[in-house]
């Protein structure tokens, strides 16, 4: 975090510093921009968006220079910031690239396209090179996260437009904000800032330098186009925001206008510079001492809005949390046990319950809305309905079958006031609930306190058998089966004593990326439909319980194009792989952009030592 919050501060001051000329202006800008509660709201809960929203002013700076000076090592650098931001944060990136796109057409940089073609190839090479380790599964994988993070839903924050005006965040006050939905008011001095900042438009008219003038008109307009994006629901255009959710290309990924904030906040920056020169810094009606002192004064209000994580004021919502000893027994516990399964959380995790690749933990929550929406004739979204598909006649089945080895409630008090939403009203319902799964045996463990825990003892292994998905009854003669974990996203897979046809069973999310093959296959040949055909199992995956993983496997019919090994009675064992295609894809980007990052580099060195020779 530390990092971010020198940056937050510096990339603001260089670029206004690039504009106005003045250290003194930087330096006032760059405490505004740094401390903006939007900003600081994100540097202590969502570090990703608040490292690319504070190296946002410095990507702006890169491409003013770049469109000023459009050489070679100012495209490729340029190229390698603007995949920095990408890699961390892609919706603030593809924000910031309105504004870039806005300042190429409004200054008429687009004039010299054709001029410069070879140089905006190079760029876009740069950038997609940089990120071919998720291009290149994205376009040519399966990618459900996509998908996931572009049908969301639009959630109404009701921050409102005074909130984006002010770019102050409603939850600063560190009350419990998420539960009361009452946000907090905003002070005073959250004011000074845009209504400085506007006061230059007053001005505008006196202003004789042609290019500070177009500077304010753009800054301007980008002010009023973050404020009608982060205000969201408000009028004026209340509808704007759900509109280009729905209508623009790649607008899904954004559920709130929060996200915007930073827009408001670089406009803001913008004319603040040229207000702070002409009104302050450039009157001569106003005093040396008194410049200096508006310009303090300025300083310490820009500063306030850090005075609750000084004084501790920020409260319950920034407040440390230390691990309740009892998760400390209820993780030593899950963690020492051999072999995959997983963990149920009811209504949702805590914070503090372990999880790992070969023990994760569900969500039930979160999954009742999604992978168990089938198993519901009732409200998915309330949550005392979370047990409802392990009450039913097959609830049984479905814990085994998915794994799930441990049912936990968590305990009342553990510092995540969010995990029940109607507090003990809520947890005493799940309480009730749990104990009339009679499948489940309550874990006696010393030491846990008032968390519940409760073991399914027929929980199946991560891959096993079945003779029929459609009657899972029926298990008799199944062949024996072992795998070992490779990977998490790869299995190797042995069948012994394998006859006639059965179904082998993953259960992990159902998705056409899983493949089960007859032999382990090099890279070329596995992303080779045509190649892969008589190998690959595609035909033969079916979705079993709507949500897992199964394919149906005939042991003589592989047994006639594979050289099988042959048991005395008759039957074979097989050998097979369980594999997740799209990493592939996903492996060989990342030996892409390695090797781009690699030639990239040796380029800028090699360029810089050539320059410094002559």
């Amino acid at each position: 975090m530390i990092p971010i919050v020198f940056l937050s501060v510096f990339s603001p001051y260089f670029l206004v510093k690039y504009l106005i000329e003045n250290e003194k202006i930087a330096f006032v800008c760059s405490l505004f921009f740094g401390f903006t509660v939007s900003l600081l709201f994100l540097e202590l809960s969502h570090l990703p968006i608040a490292f690319v929203l504070s190296l946002s002013p410095l990507i702006f700076l890169r491409f003013m220079k770049l469109m000023r000076n459009f050489s070679y090592e100012s495209t490729v650098l340029f190229g390698v910031l603007f995949s920095v931001g990408i890699w961390y944060e892609i919706r603030i990136m593809y924000a910031l690239c309105f504004i870039l796109i806005f300042y190429w057409l409004f200054f008429g940089y687009w004039k010299d396209f054709w001029k410069h073609k070879e140089k905006y190839a190079l760029l876009a090479g740069v950038v997609v090179l940089l990120n071919a380790f998720w291009i290149l599964p994205s376009a040519f994988g399966v990618s459900e996260s996509l998908e996931a993070a572009t049908s969301r839903g639009v959630t109404d924050t009701g921050s409102g437009i005074l909130n984006s005006m002010t770019n102050y965040n409603d939850k600063w006050s560190g009350e419990l904000v998420v539960q009361s939905f009452s946000g907090a008011s905003i002070p005073w001095w959250a004011w000074v800032g845009p209504i400085l900042a506007f006061s230059v438009l007053a001005y505008f008219k006196k202003i004789r330098s042609k290019k500070d003038g177009k500077n304010i008109l753009f800054f301007a307009f980008v002010t009023l186009f973050g404020l009608l994006l982060s205000k969201q629901g408000d009028p004026p255009f209340g509808g704007l925001f759900d509109w280009l959710y729905d209508n623009f290309p790649g607008f899904s990924v954004y559920r709130v206008g929060a996200r915007f904030l930073f827009i408001v906040a670089l406009g803001y920056t913008g004319l603040l510079a040229y207000s702070i020169k002409y009104l302050i810094v450039e009157n001569k009606k106003i005093h040396v001492y008194a410049k200096n002192g508006m310009l303090v004064f300025l300083s310490v209000v820009f500063l306030w809005n850090a005075k609750p994580l000084v004084t501790k004021e920020v409260g319950n919502l920034f407040v440390n949390k230390i691990e309740p000893t009892e998760y400390q027994v209820l993780n030593d516990f899950i963690s020492s046990q051999d072999g995959f399964f997983r963990t149920a959380w009811f209504p949702r995790p805590s914070v503090w319950g372990y999880f790992s690749n070969e023990k994760p933990r569900i969500n039930m929550s979160s999954v009742a809305k999604k992978e168990l929406k089938n198993f519901y004739d009732l409200d998915r979204s309330d949550d005392f309905n979370v047990f409802h598909p392990f009450k039913t006649s097959y609830g049984n089945d479905l814990a085994d079958f998915s794994g799930i080895k441990y049912f936990i409630i968590p305990m009342a008090d553990d510092q995540d006031e969010m995990l029940y939403v109607e507090g003990d009203k809520s947890r005493n319902k799940l309480v009730s609930e749990i104990k009339n799964l009679d499948f489940l045996e309550k874990v006696e463990l010393e030491g846990l306190g008032d968390i519940l825990v409760y073991e399914n003892k027929g929980v199946r292994p991560h891959i096993f058998l079945l003779r029929d998905i459609y009657d899972n009854v029926s298990e008799k003669e199944l062949p024996s089966i072992r795998f070992e974990r490779i990977s998490p996203t790869k299995k190797k897979v042995k069948i012994i004593g394998a006859k006639g046809s059965f179904y082998v069973v993953m259960s992990e999310k159902y998705n056409p990326g899983w493949k089960l093959t007859r032999e382990q296959m090099g890279f070329l040949r596995a992303i080779n439909p045509g190649d892969a055909k008589g190998v690959v199992f595609d035909d033969r995956q079916e979705r079993f319980l709507g949500f897992l993983n199964a394919w149906r496997v005939d042991s003589s019919e592989i047994c006639e194009n594979t050289k099988c090994q042959k048991n005395n009675d008759g039957t074979v064992d097989l050998n097979l792989t369980i594999e997740f295609w799209p990493q592939r894809w996903y492996h060989l980007g990342i030996l892409v952009t390695l090797v781009s990052l690699g030639l990239v580099l040796i380029f800028l060195i090699y360029s810089r030592l050539t320059e410094n020779k002559k």
